[in-house]
């Protein structure tokens, strides 16, 4: 582990094969700049407005996830404001989760990471680290050892790129949830497997 500006993080992540340990290291913390000057949400048409509102009732009241899923695609699709399709796309992957289709969860977050990564919640915190949380924690439903520990490993690789988004609580809150997630995961079943003949078989 590495300190970073008090906090405690991950620095390499050690897997024991067989008699050989292999080492996964991770970059140096190195704060992104392209992902500055992300611009504001557009104003929201009436139309627009109202249609955001049926799709949090249903979701949110009504707990009717397939008609907010539909509302918030509705959206996605009709809107050219990246910050408003980056919202929209992390509702959809939430809806889906609420609603058991944790498969289908994970490749939204997936799509949010890869297209609005840069992006932050209304609280100020990247996409890209919210989603890969909401990932390991969908694969965690799945039982899908192997899918939360490289999503455990790809989190801690995303955090140096937003470390000037962060404040050092938000730091430690975030940090401290993905590292939980290694004390889920069971060594005696995670298999990476680089080859039919070379898979990880335990985790150190």
């Amino acid at each position: 582990r590495k300190e970073l500006n008090g906090i405690k993080i991950l620095d390499q992540l050690f897997i024991l094969e067989g008699t050989d340990m292999k080492t996964i290291s991770f970059p140096p913390y190195i704060h992104d700049l392209s992902c500055q000057n992300i611009p504001a949400m557009q104003r929201l048409s009436d139309k627009q407005s109202g249609e955001l509102r049926r799709a949090e009732n249903a979701e949110y009241r009504n707990r009717r996830y397939a008609q907010a899923l539909r509302n918030y695609n509705r959206l996605f699709k009709t809107t050219g404001d990246p910050v408003f399709q980056a919202r929209l796309l992390n509702s959809m992957a939430r809806v889906q989760a609420k609603d058991s289709r944790y498969e289908q969860a994970i490749d939204s977050y997936e799509r949010l990471i890869n297209a609005y990564g840069c992006h932050k919640t209304d609280a100020g915190i990247p996409l890209a680290l919210v989603a890969r949380l909401q990932i390991i924690a969908c694969a965690k439903q799945l039982n899908d050892n192997e899918k939360m520990l490289v999503e455990v490993a790809g989190f801690y690789r995303e955090v140096p790129k937003y470390v000037g988004d962060l404040s050092q609580d938000q730091c430690a809150v975030y940090c401290g949830m993905a590292s939980e997630f290694f004390g889920d995961i069971d060594p005696q079943e995670t298999l990476v497997s680089e080859g039919p003949d070379n898979a990880i078989e335990s985790i150190v």
